[in-house]
C-alpha cells in the first residue's frame, strides 16, 4: 500500500488526472455492465408486455366496432352474442393493461422524487429541466384492408409516454448515488438516456444529461 501511495505522489498532477479519468471510465464500463445493461433487459421486456397488450385491445376495439356495425343493420342472436363475448374480452384486456401500468409511477410523482432526491445531493447542480409528453401508436391496420384504407385510418393511442429531460453537472459518485437512491425509492420508471461526460473543468464537473419516463393511460402530463 505504501508503494503504490509512493508511486502515486511521485505522478504530476497530469498523470494523476489521467489516472482520474481512466478509473472512472472503468467503473462506469462497470456500472454500465452490472446496473445499466440488466436494468435495460428487464425494462424491455416490461415494455414489450405492456405493448402487446395495448395492440390486442387495439385490435379487439376494431373488431367490436365491426360487430356493433354489424348488429346495427342485423340485429340477431348470433352477432348479439358475440358481441357480448368481444365487450367482454375488451373489459379483461383493459384489466390487465391497468395492472401493467398500476405500479408504474405516475408523472407528478416522477417529477417530485427527482427534484426531492436531487436535493440530497449537494454535489450535483441542475442545470436545465424540461418535460415531454408522446403517444405510443400501437395500433395496426387490418391485413385485408387495401393500403388507402391503411393509410387514412387515424393510428389509436393506447398509452402515453410522459419524460422529464435533466442536465446536470457534478462527479461520477455524485451521479451515481443519484441513480442508486432514484432505483431503491421504490417507484418504478423507464430509463431513457444517460449521458456522462467530462470535460475541461475535470472529472468533479462532469456533465451529466439524464432521461426517464413513466406510461399512463392519460394523455394529461403536468409539466417541469
Amino acid at each position: 500500500m505504501k508503494a503504490l501511495l509512493a508511486r502515486w505522489y511521485a505522478l504530476n498532477a497530469r498523470e494523476q488526472n489521467l489516472a482520474l479519468l481512466v478509473a472512472f471510465a472503468v467503473f462506469g464500463m462497470l456500472y454500465v455492465l452490472v446496473v445499466v445493461d440488466p436494468l435495460e433487459a428487464a425494462i424491455k421486456a416490461q415494455h414489450a408486455e405492456v405493448s402487446q397488450l395495448s395492440t390486442q385491445m387495439d385490435d379487439n376495439q376494431s373488431a367490436l366496432t365491426d360487430m356493433q356495425g354489424k348488429l346495427a343493420a342485423d340485429p340477431n342472436l348470433p352477432y348479439r352474442t358475440r358481441l357480448l363475448a368481444a365487450q367482454d374480452r375488451q373489459n379483461q384486456l383493459q384489466a390487465q393493461l391497468d395492472g401493467q401500468t398500476a405500479a408504474l409511477i405516475s408523472p407528478q410523482q416522477m417529477k417530485n422524487l427527482l427534484q426531492t432526491l436531487l436535493k440530497e445531493q449537494p454535489g450535483l447542480q441542475l442545470n436545465a429541466l424540461s418535460s415531454f409528453s408522446e403517444p405510443l401508436q400501437l395500433s395496426k391496420p387490418d391485413a385485408d384492408k387495401p393500403d388507402a384504407d391503411k393509410t387514412d385510418a387515424p393510428p389509436v393511442a393506447v398509452l402515453y409516454r410522459h419524460g422529464v429531460r435533466m442536465q446536470l453537472s457534478g462527479s461520477y459518485f455524485d451521479v451515481l448515488k443519484y441513480l442508486q437512491q432514484v432505483e431503491g425509492s421504490g417507484w418504478r420508471l423507464y430509463w431513457q438516456r444517460l449521458d456522462y461526460r467530462v470535460g475541461e473543468a475535470g472529472p468533479s464537473h462532469a456533465e451529466i444529461e439524464l432521461e426517464v419516463y413513466t406510461l399512463s393511460r392519460s394523455a394529461e402530463w403536468i409539466g417541469v
